[in-house]
């Protein structure tokens, strides 16, 4: 027995000295690597979008500067926000130099229309999920209102996740948004998300023009688009 004790004291000690050489903290990266990664899917993602993974999901930190607030790129008037350096957004806020990158056209709706947003919001209802492949994890609006609706749409298996803005502005016209949180490159998801929802609109009367090769050739080259 007193040999018995002896061993476990001496195995006690082993484990402090081996705990003071190799912190906690260094163990836990390991263990995370190994738990399966919960789905974190939206409820009107694909079933495959729901399956755990051992591959840790990348949904990206939420960006902090959304809404229509003023923009240094608009010289002070009220937009949503530009797009950091890469191929992996656009908007309507984009400066002069950088509109051939990532710049859009603000979308016109048809004179008839009272609640742009409204309509917009109902065509993101419909949204064909996983659209190709391209938005697999559903998506959820986070904000729907008459002036302004954010949506964030989700990846299928890495669970990316990209934030969508639309807000009125003066002149009853739509400023848009849509942008990756994770990647210099998003291999046409963006743009095969936003003309998806502009062509929606198109059949409704309203000026919302597609992203081609045409209007914006180098995102097409980067991201390896057909």
């Amino acid at each position: 027995m007193r040999s018995a004790n002896l061993l476990l004291l001496l195995s006690v000690a082993v484990s402090i000295d081996a705990l003071k050489l190799f912190p906690r903290r260094s163990f836990l990266p390991a263990l995370v690597l190994s738990a399966p990664s919960l789905a974190s899917a939206f409820d009107n993602g694909t079933p495959a979008s729901k399956i755990p993974s051992s591959t840790p999901k990348r949904p990206g930190p939420v960006p902090k500067d959304l809404g229509l607030k003023p923009r240094e790129a608009l010289e002070g008037e009220l937009g949503l926000k530009s797009c950091s350096p890469g191929y992996h957004c656009f908007t309507t806020s984009a400066d002069a130099e950088l509109d051939y990158y990532f710049g859009i056209p603000l979308w016109e709706p048809p004179k008839s229309t009272t609640s742009a947003l409204l309509d917009i919001a109902a065509i993101v209802d419909t949204y064909p999920v996983p659209n190709g492949g391209v938005d697999g994890g559903g998506f959820q609006f986070m904000e729907r209102g008459k002036d302004y609706v954010y949506v964030v749409f989700e990846s299928e298996k890495k669970g990316f996740r990209d934030d969508v803005e639309f807000a009125l502005v003066d002149g009853g016209k739509v400023a848009v948004r849509t942008s990756s949180r994770v990647g210099y490159l998003d291999f046409g998801v963006n743009a095969k998300r936003l003309n998806y929802l502009s062509a929606q609109l198109r059949k409704q009367g309203w000026q919302a023009p597609p992203i081609s090769r045409e209007s914006h050739g180098e995102y097409w080259e980067q991201n390896g688009m057909k």
